[in-house]
């Protein structure tokens, strides 16, 4: 994969096969959902694992707007885990809720379509105001 030009790896932990733990030359990250026993996570580190992708929103909450619930758990993830935490915006995530997030521990927000929409136009606006809203909250 480094050879194709890729630098990490991001897969749900039950599909993630242990010969990618050993993968040389890209960082390891991987995901949990709603369902996923939150306990697990304090041994993630023993594996060598790079990073967290907290997919924690019930599917059919999807669009629905951030939640002081959804900054707790998020805040838990980051203490807990010991990993730094990447959020996909399955919530309604604005520029405004980037110093929120960025106040839990989160250092990596992955946007898709429920938060920048689908056209060339509204993600090259939204992306722009992502990036406005971390550069001023200094993440």
């Amino acid at each position: 994969m480094p050879e194709a030009g890729f630098d990490f790896f991001s897969i749900y932990a039950w599909h993630l096969p242990t010969f990618m733990l050993k993968a040389q030359g890209l960082a390891r990250t991987f995901a949990i959902d709603d369902k996923f026993d939150l306990r697990l996570l304090e041994a993630a580190g023993a594996f060598g694992i790079d990073a967290l992708e907290a997919s924690v929103v019930p599917g059919a909450e999807y669009g629905t707007p951030l939640t002081l619930a959804d900054l707790l758990k998020y805040r838990w993830l980051a203490e807990r885990s010991g990993l730094p935490v990447i959020v996909p915006t399955q919530r309604k995530v604005t520029p405004d809720d980037v110093p929120h997030l960025i106040g839990c521990g989160v250092k990596a927000l992955l946007v898709g379509a429920v938060s920048i929409g689908s056209t060339a136009e509204s993600i090259g606006r939204s992306v722009s105001r992502f990036r406005e809203a971390i550069d001023k909250a200094g993440g």
